[in-house]
């Protein structure tokens, strides 16, 4: 990343240099190859990211290549006058379109599936109806909850990120969701909890910790807290 930021600075003395400025001209004169090394650079980055999203690499990996593509998108506009119809402007927003789904599809729409895939439920009988309520009675499922975790960090994230890839309202809008859910697991469990025979208390206790922590993560210390008091 160093190498990139440092790539980008240079563009503050290819910006010096021309009288006019900005990516629509200087990518006709011969400054343009040092732009398209530092473009080209940038690129680069964004082809790891597509092809770590399409095979499967971690959410941690994959974000910190994305916050190097953000530091280097955001030096590049800083340092030039970036239009969108320009040479420069093309590539570069056609790469953020990029990331952009390469965060979407694997971090921001894959989270709501694995914080429910934590939260368990069972159906019960309300006379001639069923209704879901949380079984606190079974194990923990310590595989699901590293992953819903991971899913919330990642989603704080991607949260962080959104605003400079063009994914701000996505992103909120399934965090909001991951919180909904979340809100409504945890009012049932409060309900349930009160109910569960005394064999089942500690499993109970495990369920009651987990979303606590989710919560902190999702919403905040305070409300995790609250959250706990009440249990």
């Amino acid at each position: 990343m160093r190498r990139l930021l440092k790539q980008a600075e240079i563009l503050k003395v290819v910006n010096g240099l021309s009288r006019e400025g900005g990516d629509t001209l200087l990518a006709v004169t011969d400054l343009a190859k040092v732009g398209n090394v530092v473009i080209g650079s940038v690129e680069e980055i964004v082809q790891v990211i597509d092809d770590m999203a399409s095979t499967g690499g971690s959410e941690e990996a994959l974000l910190g290549l994305i916050r190097e593509y953000v530091s280097g998108f955001t030096a590049i506009t800083s340092n030039l006058e970036i239009k969108r119809d320009g040479e420069w402007g093309k590539r570069l927003f056609e790469s953020r379109k990029i990331v952009s789904s390469a965060l979407e599809r694997t971090i921001i729409n894959q989270a709501p599936k694995k914080l429910a895939a934590a939260l368990k439920q069972r159906d019960v009988k309300a006379g001639r109806t069923k209704r879901k309520i949380s079984d606190l009675r079974a194990d923990l499922d310590q595989d699901n909850y590293r992953v819903a975790r991971a899913a919330a960090q990642s989603m704080q994230e991607s949260l962080r990120l959104a605003d400079k890839i063009g994914l701000n309202a996505k992103a909120h809008s399934v965090a909001n969701e991951m919180v909904g859910q979340l809100e409504t697991f945890s009012d049932q469990l409060l309900e349930d909890v009160h109910t569960v025979p005394d064999e089942y208390k500690e499993r109970a206790k495990q369920h009651v910790i987990m979303v606590a922590h989710l919560m902190e993560f999702l919403v905040d210390s305070e409300q995790a807290d609250l959250f706990l008091r009440r249990a």
